[in-house]
């Protein structure tokens, strides 16, 4: 009985260390987000870009899938992330990360507590578009805008347009501007970040969803180099079982020294 509680101890202990130590290698998958696209100003106004697309990761060991969102829109990893190719990368939690403040990890946790299932079923794929789309935005300012409050109206970034994409029956494009749609981005995240900043999500009709966040950092990276962010994976029932007999193990094991 002894040499059986012992094995099961092990295990449950390996498990855990496991979880908490491995290096995930990651292959990316850039699959567009379909229906909106937002020009914005970076760095007042010197630079442009045009947000068209989401990252899902998976890893390459096990094929779980992480839906996350780059922290750094300046820099980039070395050439090995791309669609099927490996890169390691070290996952940290949200609470440990280097890259970010008290702040942007305060920020950051309500953002993805109350909006990220809007936006995202629970295999991933995409339930809102718009608040998928605008979702990025809100990650982008939190994690990166230093020139003002909380707002992409203005600052190191903001949304200058928005871009309705749709195609004819015929594979044409049937891309437009939309004035509409921006005003909706924008007022839509400047509900968001009043929330975030008065902790007001109830009054605007936002159910909390508490979420584990996870920062992957590629190895041998530094704070200059791109950094992620996203929801972890469920622990697989394997592990939970394992995790489960471990934490039997030792109560039998205490229980037992006691006797």
């Amino acid at each position: 009985m002894k040499t059986t509680i012992k094995y099961v101890l092990v295990l449950g202990i390996a498990a855990l260390c496991s979880t908490s130590v491995y290096a995930e290698r990651l292959a990316s998958d850039r699959n567009t987000i379909p229906a909106f696209a937002f020009q914005l100003s970076r760095d007042a106004g010197q630079n442009y870009a045009s947000y068209t697309d989401g990252v899902q990761l998976k890893d390459v060991d096990t094929n779980d899938a992480y839906r996350l969102f780059c922290t750094d829109l300046y820099t980039y990893t070395s050439s090995d992330f791309s669609s099927g190719a490996g890169q390691v990368y070290n996952p940290v939690s949200l609470a440990d990360s280097m890259f970010h403040t008290d702040v942007q990890k305060v920020q950051l946790q309500s953002l993805f507590d109350h909006v990220y299932t809007k936006a995202f079923n629970a295999d991933y794929s995409v339930k809102d578009d718009l608040y998928a789309n605008i979702f990025q935005l809100a990650v982008w300012e939190i994690a990166n805008d230093t020139a003002s409050n909380l707002s992409l109206r203005d600052g190191d970034i903001a949304i200058t347009k928005a871009l309705v994409i749709k195609q004819g029956p015929n594979g044409e494009n049937l891309n437009y501007w939309d004035n509409a749609v921006y005003n909706t981005a924008l007022n839509t995240l400047d509900s968001w970040f009043d929330a975030i900043i008065n902790d007001n999500w109830a009054a605007i009709g936002y159910d909390e969803d508490r979420v584990n966040l996870t920062v992957y950092m590629a190895e041998g990276g530094t704070s200059a180099s791109q950094t992620f962010i996203g929801v972890a994976v469920a622990p697989e029932p394997a592990t939970m079982l394992i995790l489960g007999l471990g934490i039997v193990g030792l109560g039998l094991a205490r229980k037992r020294k006691r006797k």
